[in-house]
């Protein structure tokens, strides 16, 4: 093979490579976004759960003795 074919089908690796290199970039950057949206999700019910087990400790350590006590 000549110089010139050999730089050619040089070139053309490098550029499949570079464009798997940005499809790749691009899939784990929606895969980031992904697991970001799912982490606030999972926080903000973390929340909650921990929002209605103090009201329900609150209700069973407070309210009730009193009323029936």
């Amino acid at each position: 093979m000549s110089e010139e074919t050999l730089k050619a089908q040089f070139e053309l690796i490098i550029q499949e490579l570079r464009k798997f290199q940005d499809e790749a970039r691009e899939t784990h950057h929606e895969i980031f976004e992904r697991l970001s949206i799912a982490e606030k999700k999972l926080a903000r019910m973390e929340v909650v759960a921990g929002g209605g087990i103090f009201a329900a400790g609150a209700l069973l350590g407070v309210v009730i003795p009193k009323l029936f006590g």
